[in-house]
């Protein structure tokens, strides 16, 4: 454990804050001028749209200062510990299960947003007569069950952080950083089990709406000119980057650090048997 605090101290606190230092101006930069596009440029055809790019946009921003000044979230490889360097942990020490609980939340807010603008950009390319549930039912569907969901698996993980036995260690710099170490658990397992499950069917739902988008305006191409056609696909595209950093940058880290953490349960058990 000492040295992967160390080794997870020495980049959340060396390497990471100069990259994020050159990143997120200009990721704000970009943020600032996609509120400017949306207000100012989203043509008539489309103003009943703008609402859910504003509440896409206004989640990735709250996702970009959780991530980079606030909590600043982080894994803690091999164990299954979580550290916060943010000025949450800095200024307040805020309790570093209640931070990784609300960044799970997050999540979940991001993928319900995107989710329903794809839900209503291929509501108005589906014919009338396939239209199986109106357009509001579908988006309070969604909203409902995925919101509910993950608030519950968010519960599960601040539930299954308490009383968790807290990281030892030498190094002067963890007084500045809030660390939990999970410990497998009913709750814990509960948790690990309903992210991957609800992240996995929004994730498929998500890839399912793009793909059926771009075949919709591949056979609607004829109708739409081109200036259209090519704002759905960089819609699209842009959609499929997120998608992908998420899976690259959460899910499979989360995967690892629990396969690891079963595996050596699994040969402790050995052992002592």
């Amino acid at each position: 454990m000492e040295e992967a605090v160390r080794c997870f101290l020495d980049f959340e606190l060396g390497e990471l804050v100069t990259i994020e230092l050159v990143i997120l101006p200009i990721a704000f930069i970009m943020h600032t001028f996609c509120f400017y596009i949306i207000t100012k440029h989203t043509p008539m055809s489309m103003r009943e749209y703008r609402k859910y790019l504003y509440a896409v946009q206004i989640c990735l921003v709250v996702w970009d200062l959780s991530m980079g000044i606030f909590i600043r979230p982080s894994f803690i490889f091999p164990t299954m510990a979580s550290g916060c360097t943010g000025l949450f942990s800095y200024f307040f020490h805020l309790d570093c299960n209640i931070q990784c609980s609300f960044m799970f939340f997050e999540i979940s807010l991001t993928f319900t947003a995107l989710a329903t603008a794809l839900v209503y950009k291929r509501f108005q390319m589906v014919p009338p007569g396939n239209k199986m549930l109106s357009e509001r039912r579908q988006k309070l569907l969604l909203n409902l069950l995925g919101l509910a969901f993950q608030t519950i698996t968010s519960i599960f993980l601040y539930l299954g952080g308490l009383g968790a036995n807290p990281i030892i260690t030498t190094d002067p710099r963890l007084q500045y950083v809030t660390t939990v170490h999970y410990q497998l658990n009913t709750f814990i397992t509960l948790w690990f089990a309903g992210v991957f499950s609800f992240g996995t069917w929004k994730l498929c739902l998500c890839v399912y709406f793009i793909i059926d988008i771009f075949a919709r305006l591949k056979k609607m191409s004829d109708g739409l000119s081109e200036r259209t056609q090519q704002m759905q696909r960089c819609f699209a595209v842009t959609l499929m980057i997120q998608l992908a950093g998420t899976i690259f940058c959460f899910y499979l880290p989360l995967m690892i650090c629990f396969v690891a953490e079963y595996l050596s349960l699994f040969n402790s058990s050995e052992i002592s048997n």
